[in-house]
């Protein structure tokens, strides 16, 4: 029952998206043996998910993928498999961390690069130490890289995301933004 639930929350999801996105869709690439790759690990892993809000992720990514601009993105199955891995609390460490560095609260220019996992801790209120946890298992994925890695007076808790971690965030939060904005 609860995969019976997952998959029409994930269908209606995806189809929604397409349906508004419809005149961006990627013919050629709905046409293509990738999709078709991508359609079933996404359902495989959407099949696992227990969690509504990990459903949505998938319908979304998936979703986004299918569009002429997400059809160009390399690896997607690599996105797919980077929510499958992660939580939406890692997501949301990531979001977080994406935004501060864009928009950075630190006047220190070398400072403006990094993000503290006390900061973090205290926005979301996740306990630090799972915030450091969850930017651990990010750094295996390298969607983070620790800041404080290679200076003199270090100390553990300070992150930057990587190339691929933004882009893959800003993909991941593009498509949701375009599902919130219906």
């Amino acid at each position: 029952e609860r995969t019976i639930s997952g998959a029409v929350s994930f269908y209606s999801a995806s189809f929604k998206t397409a349906i508004i996105s419809w005149f961006h869709l990627d013919k050629d690439f709905l046409e293509s043996p990738e999709f078709t790759s991508l359609l079933i690990e996404t359902l495989a892993c959407n099949a696992k998910a227990h969690e509504e809000e990990k459903v949505k992720l998938f319908a979304k990514i998936f979703a986004g993928f299918i569009t002429i601009k997400g059809s160009q993105i390399p690896y997607k199955d690599g996105f797919i498999r980077i929510v499958d891995e992660l939580s939406p609390e890692h997501i949301k460490v990531l979001a977080l961390i994406l935004n501060r560095i864009k928009n950075p609260i630190e006047t220190d220019e070398i400072l403006k690069e990094r993000v503290q996992s006390q900061e973090i801790s205290t926005e979301l209120n996740i306990t630090n130490e799972r915030v450091q946890a969850y930017c651990e298992q990010m750094i295996r994925y390298g969607l983070l890289r620790d800041w404080g890695i290679g200076r003199l007076d270090y100390e553990p808790g300070s992150y930057t995301i990587t190339g691929y971690g933004s882009e893959f965030c800003t993909f991941l939060l593009s498509s949701i933004n375009e599902q919130e904005t219906i």
